[in-house]
C-alpha cells in the first residue's frame, strides 16, 4: 500500500516538475527577466527606442499621405540664409500654386504672382501660365550673395540673362502690365 501510495506521490511530483517547467518556459518568453539592473535598464530603453522608432514612422506616413492629399497653401519663401533656402526647397517639393509674386530685396522675401513655382533639384521654374505668355523662366539659384541680394540665371525664349532680384520685379512687373492690357 505504502509503496502504490510512494508511486503515485512520485508521479504526482513529476507531473508538477513537469508543469513547472512549462510554466517557466512560457514565463521566460512572455516575461523577459534580466539577471542584474543594468541589463533590465538596457532592456528597456532599448523597448523605448522600438517605441519611438514605431511612431516617427507612423508620423512620417500621416506627413506623407498630407502631403500627397493636401492642397499647398505656401504663398511666400523667405531666403535668408543658405539653411532657410534649403528649407524652403523643401516646402515647396511639389508643385504649388501661388498668388503672388512681389520681390522686397531689403527684406529678401520673394511672393510669387500670377503663376505656380516649382522646384526641381536646385532649379525653379517660374511658369507664368495665369498671364497667358508663352514664358517660361527657368532659373537656377548661383548664390546668396548678401543681405539684399540673391543671384539668378534667367533665361528666356530669346536669350540668357543674368539678373538680379530689381531686374526680375520690373519683368514681373512687366508681364503685369501686359496682362491687364
Amino acid at each position: 500500500m505504502s509503496s502504490e501510495l510512494n508511486k503515485n506521490t512520485d508521479d504526482f511530483d513529476k507531473v508538477l516538475s513537469a508543469r513547472q517547467q512549462v510554466y517557466k518556459k512560457v514565463n521566460s518568453i512572455l516575461i523577459f527577466r534580466p539577471s542584474n539592473r543594468s541589463s533590465l535598464l538596457l532592456f528597456y530603453i532599448k523597448r523605448l527606442l522600438k517605441w519611438f522608432v514605431f511612431i516617427a514612422f507612423i508620423q512620417l506616413i500621416a506627413i506623407v499621405v498630407n502631403f500627397l492629399l493636401k492642397e499647398p497653401l505656401l504663398n511666400e519663401i523667405k531666403l535668408t540664409s543658405g539653411f532657410s533656402f534649403l528649407l524652403s526647397l523643401i516646402a515647396v517639393f511639389r508643385e504649388s500654386k501661388i498668388e503672388e509674386i512681389r520681390i522686397d530685396t531689403s527684406k529678401e522675401l520673394l511672393i510669387l504672382e500670377y503663376g505656380r513655382f516649382l522646384f526641381t533639384n536646385e532649379q525653379c521654374v517660374f511658369s507664368l501660365n495665369e498671364v497667358h505668355l508663352k514664358t517660361n523662366y527657368r532659373c537656377s539659384v548661383l548664390k546668396i550673395s548678401g543681405a539684399n541680394r540673391l543671384d539668378f540665371n534667367v533665361s528666356k525664349q530669346h536669350g540668357y540673362l543674368s539678373e538680379d532680384l530689381n531686374n526680375i520685379v520690373s519683368i514681373i512687373k512687366e508681364l503685369k502690365n501686359k496682362k491687364e492690357a
